[in-house]
């Protein structure tokens, strides 16, 4: 088989070449930039659920201290309602209508899990 020579293409030919090379070039820039934005966001995202997780674990401590202590006034005083604006204490059975029941918590909103 007879060698073929190079053949020198001419700028017309070789510029949308070159052209989608550079397309192809700043695609792939564009997707590592992608890749590390996604990369921090998924880092950020790992940050706020733990700080979100430790949250948690501190409110069921809270409702735990709470339960805590309206057993003690419960202890002391008997069974009976807490306002806790007033801090005022009513035995069962004189119950003003503002007032928390000491042998429950204060109603709290729910914890997504």
């Amino acid at each position: 088989m007879a060698e073929q020579k190079a053949i020198q293409l001419s700028e017309e030919e070789i510029k949308p070449v070159r052209e989608l090379r550079q397309v192809y070039n700043n695609l792939m820039f564009q997707i590592g930039q992608a890749e590390l934005q996604k990369h921090d966001l998924m880092n950020a995202v790992g940050e706020v659920q733990a700080a979100e997780d430790k949250l948690k674990v501190d409110y069921e401590a809270a409702k735990a201290t709470e339960r805590q202590q309206l057993e003690q006034l419960n202890q002391k005083y008997g069974i009976g309602v807490l306002n806790v604006e007033s801090g005022l204490f009513a035995p069962s059975g004189d119950q003003p209508n503002d007032t928390q029941p000491a042998t429950e918590p204060v109603p709290s909103p729910p914890v997504k899990k």
